[in-house]
């Protein structure tokens, strides 16, 4: 059977690009973003040493790719394809020159539960949040802001599925962003309830078996994670303008789609992929940023100072070196900044950089062979996940997937999809974690998810946890 690749059903005819002002912030982003069911905002704030460079806005969806059961489901306009080897699809390339976004890209995530048919562990939670464990949409309308070099790019496609002008396209977004950037939200209320959706004693229990499997030898560390909920009436751009403003990192992400949104203020970049170098920066290690500038000191020390946050980074950083092995030149992986800090605004958090270079026409199994990352799951990664998927209430959904983008010449960019919001309807959903090692202190632990969800509920003046 032939392998169906993207230029099997779109032709890019032509590729236009015209230079912008750089006076798009996040309020204007995300209103453009909700314009329109299928559309994306990857954006970064610039504000971190080693991370983000690129925001990305994504409109005007020509089509759609979604994973039904092992298949990818493919459709534009009328017209829909089931794919057999969703990573080889998505991976395949268009004819392409000039920037790495000039032939277009897919904009979307991988959540956790593809990783039933890519590792074919099935989480055995219950399903909480209902939508694809793969979502892609490829846009022929893109708004490429490089906050390095201080350039802001609208690149309009001329595609087979394209049906206005370019010139009528170009009027219309600039119509779109001087409308949007007219309107004004509504006061955000004042305060909040969040029900976190398992109890305390059995996140409890659950680490207690953690705890005892690795004491056995069965692994190193597991992921171990739970969701909490809230009922919300604020459209989504409202709330993502907010999240961000209280919580400015490098890999947030908005997607709009038909049924449901994803908020991602993530600050944790998957890996990289630019002319055959692969990146990597797993974190692990949290503390919460101190009230005072001498407490803020101290906590940046403890955690600078953590043996067991060290140790539990290097095992990952370990995980993704072989990971990247699988898939890179011999004797290519090199790993630099190891349990380097880098502060956010409510926490600090130890990451390390690893590199690698990359066999040509190996993006899928590069892909297949990261994902998911090994930060989120453990390590040996494979058993930490049948352990996650034994003991989690709840299946995870896209939450410690990855969202990104696969450029046309080759080259990705994704998150870990962590500190993620997924709204169904009026009510949000977001999940808490952390790595779990033999000297982890269940107390402790439990505390440092809820310093991790201070990102969910710190844009009211008042929350209560249920």
């Amino acid at each position: 059977m032939k392998t169906m690749k993207i230029s099997d059903i779109i032709t890019v005819r032509e590729s236009y690009s015209f230079p912008l002002k750089n006076d798009f912030n996040v309020e204007l982003l995300s209103r453009l973003t909700s314009s329109q069911n299928g559309q994306v905002l990857l954006s970064s704030v610039n504000k971190q040493r080693h991370f983000g460079r690129l925001s990305l806005l994504a409109l005007n969806p020509v089509m759609t790719a979604t994973l039904d059961g092992d298949m990818l489901h493919v459709s534009a306009e009328d017209k829909s394809w089931d794919i057999e080897n969703p990573l080889q699809f998505l991976t395949s390339r268009l004819p392409h020159k000039g920037s790495p976004f000039s032939s277009g890209a897919w904009l979307g995530y991988l959540g956790y539960d593809a990783a039933d048919s890519l590792t074919n562990i099935v989480h055995k939670g219950a399903v909480l949040t209902d939508i694809p464990a793969i979502w892609f949409a490829f846009h022929d309308t893109l708004l490429v802001i490089d906050h390095a070099a201080d350039t802001t790019e609208l690149i309009l496609l001329d595609t087979s599925y394209s049906t206005t002008s370019i010139e009528s396209r170009k009027e219309a977004f600039l119509s779109a962003v001087k409308a949007a950037g007219m309107q004004k939200y509504p006061e955000l209320r004042k305060s909040a309830e969040i029900f976190a959706l398992i109890e305390k004693e059995e996140y409890t229990r659950n680490i207690a078996t953690i705890k005892e499997g690795i004491y056995r030898g069965d692994f190193y560390q597991v992921n171990y994670t739970y969701p909490l909920k809230m009922h919300a009436s604020e459209p989504s751009d409202m709330l993502f303008t907010h999240y961000m403003d209280k919580n400015p990192v490098d890999y947030s992400a908005y997607i709009h789609a038909d049924n449901f949104d994803i908020l991602s203020l993530s600050p944790e970049c998957f890996f990289t992929l630019k002319d055959g170098v692969a990146t990597s920066s797993p974190i692990k290690g949290t503390i919460a940023r101190g009230a005072t500038k001498e407490l803020d000191e101290a906590n940046r020390k403890e955690l600078v100072n953590s043996e067991k946050d060290i140790k539990e980074l290097s095992m990952i950083v370990d995980l993704i070196r072989n990971d990247l092995g699988r898939v890179s030149h011999t004797g290519s992986v090199r790993v630099k900044n190891h349990a380097s800090i880098e502060q956010f605004s409510t926490l600090y958090h130890l990451y390390t950089r690893i590199e690698s270079t990359v066999a040509q026409n190996s993006q899928a199994d590069l892909l297949h062979s990261l994902f998911p990352g090994g930060s989120i799951t453990g390590a040996p990664k494979l058993k930490a996940m049948e352990t996650i998927s034994e003991l989690e209430k709840y299946r995870r959904g896209v939450y410690t997937g990855s969202i990104g983008w696969i450029s046309m010449n080759g080259d990705m960019g994704f998150s870990i999809a962590i500190r993620t919001v997924t709204r169904i309807k009026d009510e949000l959903y977001y999940f808490v974690g952390g790595g779990i090692v033999a000297d982890s202190d269940i107390e402790s632990e439990y505390r440092e998810t809820l310093t991790k969800a201070a990102s969910f509920w710190n844009i009211f003046e008042k929350c209560t946890l249920q």
